[in-house]
C-alpha cells in the first residue's frame, strides 16, 4: 500500500537518512485535493472532450478535475492540466486559511519550515474533513518539532506518496557509480507559510506577489 512520506531536512539542507511514513497515502493528498475541490469549485459540465470520461456518471453526480487528469496523463498531448483550477485554490481569496496551507504542503518542491510545524499539524488536525492519515502526520510534525528543539533541524519535505521517487524532488550527489550518496533540499523549493504569508500581504495578487519575488532577486545578484 502507498504511504506518505515525511523527510526531515537537517540544518545543513541535507535530508536526514531516515523518515516517518504514515499508511494510506490516497488518504491524504489525493483526499484532501478531491475535498478542497468539492468546497470551493462546481462540478465539471460536460463537453465533447470529456464526456466518455464521464458517461457511467449519474447527472447528480458530482464530475472532479481530479479524475479527468487521469485522462491527460494518459494522453500527455493535451496540454491543459484541469487540476490547475484547484491548486489556484491556494491564493483565491475566499478559501480558508487552512486550506490554503493544505494545498500548499503538497506541492512537489515546497517545504514546511521547522517553527512552523505545529501550525501545519493544527491545519490537518483541525481540517472538517480530517482522517486518519492526517492525524497521522500532525502527530509526526508535532514529534519532530519537539523532539528536535536543538535547533538541528532546518524544516520537513512531505511526499505525498511513496509511489512517486522522493529522490526526483530532491538535489541528489551521485558517486561515480551513479549511487545516490547525498540527499539536498532542491535549489527551487520553498517555504510554504513564507509564501503564504506574504501573499497574505499582496490580498492574494500573485502577479503582484512575482514582481515583488522577482525585485529580491535581482537584489540578491
Amino acid at each position: 500500500m502507498a504511504r506518505t512520506e515525511i523527510h526531515v531536512i537537517k540544518k545543513d539542507k541535507k535530508f536526514d537518512d531516515k523518515y516517518y511514513e504514515v499508511s494510506g497515502a490516497m488518504r491524504g493528498a489525493w483526499h484532501i485535493w478531491s475535498q478542497i475541490e468539492q468546497k470551493y469549485l462546481p462540478s465539471l459540465p460536460l463537453t465533447e472532450d470529456n464526456k466518455y470520461f464521464f458517461m457511467s456518471y449519474k447527472p447528480d453526480h458530482y464530475r472532479s478535475r481530479l479524475g479527468l487528469a487521469m485522462l491527460s496523463f494518459l494522453h500527455p498531448e493535451k496540454k491543459e492540466d484541469p487540476c490547475e483550477e484547484i491548486w489556484a485554490l491556494a491564493w483565491a481569496k475566499d478559501t480558508e486559511w487552512n486550506d490554503r496551507i493544505l494545498l500548499e504542503m503538497n506541492n512537489d518542491k515546497a517545504y514546511i519550515a521547522y517553527d512552523d510545524l505545529h501550525e501545519v499539524a493544527e491545519a490537518l488536525r483541525n481540517s472538517e474533513f480530517v482522517n486518519d492519515n492526517m492525524k497521522g502526520q500532525a502527530d509526526i510534525l508535532d514529534k519532530i518539532h519537539d523532539e528536535n528543539v536543538d535547533g538541528d533541524v532546518f524544516g520537513v519535505w512531505i511526499n505525498a506518496t511513496s509511489v512517486n521517487c522522493a529522490e526526483d524532488f530532491m538535489d541528489c550527489v551521485r558517486d561515480e557509480n551513479g549511487e545516490i550518496i547525498e540527499r539536498r533540499l532542491h535549489p527551487e523549493a520553498y517555504d510554504i507559510m513564507k509564501f503564504l504569508r506574504k501573499m497574505k500581504v499582496f490580498d492574494w495578487d500573485f502577479e503582484a506577489y512575482k514582481e515583488w519575488a522577482n525585485s529580491q532577486n535581482d537584489d540578491a545578484t
